[in-house]
Order: structure tokens, then C-alpha cells, then sequence
């Protein structure tokens, strides 16, 4: 079934993709007092995705600075 829709599918011209695109970024990056500031909604999206990689980065060393757990040897009756 997946192929068949794949398949049916009918191409798009370069140009109305480009023009999408063009489009979209022009809404997204609107600096104006008038724009919708969806640009700091992008900003804050990186903020927040930097701080969770910093935060992965210190989780990850702190564990590794910690010696290994010890196990204790099973003992045989």
C-alpha cells in the first residue's frame, strides 16, 4: 500500500519549492514589529537544546570521574 502511494504521488516544480521555502524563512526570520517573532521562538529552541547537551555532557563526565561499584563475591553454602 505504501508503495502504490509513493509511487502516485505527481512531481513539484523547483521553483514552487523554493519559493516555499523563501517564504517560510521570510515569516520565520521577521524582524519587524509587525512579525509574528517566531525568530525567538527559533533562538530559545537552541538555548534549550545547548543547555540539555551541556547538562548530557556533565551527567556523563560525573559518571565517568566515579570509580566503578564494587560487587560483593557470592558466597557458596
Amino acid at each position: 500500500a505504501l508503495v502504490g502511494a509513493v509511487g502516485e504521488r505527481t512531481p513539484v516544480a523547483a521553483g514552487a519549492v523554493r519559493g516555499e521555502v523563501a517564504t517560510m524563512a521570510a515569516t520565520m526570520f521577521d524582524f519587524s514589529r509587525a512579525g509574528p517573532g517566531y525568530y525567538l521562538l527559533f533562538e530559545l529552541i537552541g538555548v534549550l537544546l545547548l543547555a540539555a547537551v551541556v547538562g548530557a555532557v556533565v551527567l556523563a563526565k560525573r559518571n565517568l570521574d566515579s570509580p566503578p561499584p564494587e560487587i560483593p563475591a557470592e558466597e557458596h553454602h
